[in-house]
């Protein structure tokens, strides 16, 4: 709960600096199914890892964030 409370903070300030919309506007509902949903395939097997330096580099396309595998 802590760590999702500071990266909501940390992405809040980015975007008020950048003019930019929250990048996700999900109800608490929306995000309730999401991510019984995501579980739900983790516990079937039938998740799918995404390598890290893909999902950065999506990130950086998307939000022109720079983030990095450390």
């Amino acid at each position: 709960m802590w760590l999702e409370q500071q990266m909501e903070s940390v992405l809040i300030e980015f975007s008020a600096q950048h003019n930019l919309e929250q990048p996700c506007s999900y109800t608490d509902e929306e995000m309730y199914d999401i991510v019984k949903e995501r579980l739900q395939s983790l516990e079937d097997g039938t998740a799918e890892l995404v390598d890290g330096e893909d999902v950065f580099s999506q990130i950086r396309e998307r939000y022109g964030f720079k983030a990095s595998m450390a």
